[in-house]
């Protein structure tokens, strides 16, 4: 059985790939398995998703999972590194991932590297939130915020319109905007009663809702991003 760990940010972004991999890779969700890491099975693979709290807080978390990985009870093969890139060209990030997560091992264009750890190849894939620009005052950051936001952009363009206004009018009150301003804002007016228990406004985004649902599809399924993120499912159980 392939096993693999993702390593992301927060609980926003395994809010977001919780509802993919469920209703995109048909995973069975296996729950909490210890503290901050949750399991996704399919028949022959299982990933792990481990919570960083904090993208400061990632490479240090990274780099102890690589170096115990020899003697770890559950030694993945595989890791994916999920992340937003923010306003940091491809070349910075990259070197964020050599230097600051301990990842030397040369990468490829394709966002992957394969490092030798003691006896153990060990393939890791860069997972970074990109998909294009959505409000232009906002174009300079590259991060999950944004990838919600073009999916809600999909279903209620009129929303959409809402949101540009409420953010000049912020602007215009000399307040710093964010992606996730735009985001909580939004999600204000669609999602004011959503549990954060079962991924809160997020998960609505990424699957719950059956309207971001049938929008989902146009805006992430020819990502780079989707396409790595397939690596890490496995095949249906009958």
């Amino acid at each position: 059985m392939k096993q693999s760990l993702i390593v992301v940010e927060g609980p926003d972004d395994l809010a977001a790939l919780r509802e993919l991999f469920d209703r995109c890779f048909g995973a069975q969700k296996g729950g909490a398995v210890a503290a901050r890491e949750h399991a996704f099975r399919w028949k022959d693979a299982e990933t792990r998703i481990l919570m960083a709290n904090g993208k400061d807080k990632m490479p240090n978390l990274i780099a102890h999972r690589i170096r115990d990985l020899p003697s770890a009870d559950w030694p993945f093969t595989q890791m994916g590194i999920c992340f937003d890139p923010d306003r940091h060209p491809d070349e910075q990030v990259l070197t964020w991932l050599r230097k600051n997560c301990k990842v030397e091992a040369p990468w490829n264009a394709d966002g992957m590297c394969q490092a030798r750890v003691a006896d153990m190849n060990l393939e890791i894939v860069a997972l970074r939130w990109d998909l294009g620009p959505v409000f232009d005052q906002l174009k300079d950051l590259r991060n999950l915020e944004r990838v919600a936001l073009a999916v809600l952009a999909k279903t209620d363009p009129s929303e959409g319109k809402l949101i540009e206004e409420l953010l000049e009018k912020v602007d215009s009150a000399k307040k710093p905007i964010s992606w996730k301003t735009a985001f909580r804002l939004w999600a204000a007016i669609r999602y004011a009663d959503s549990d954060p228990d079962t991924g809160g406004a997020m998960a609505h985004v990424f699957g719950q809702d059956q309207a971001t649902r049938n929008a989902l599809a146009s805006v992430i399924e020819d990502s780079v991003f989707f396409s790595r993120l397939k690596r890490f499912a496995g095949a249906v159980p009958a």
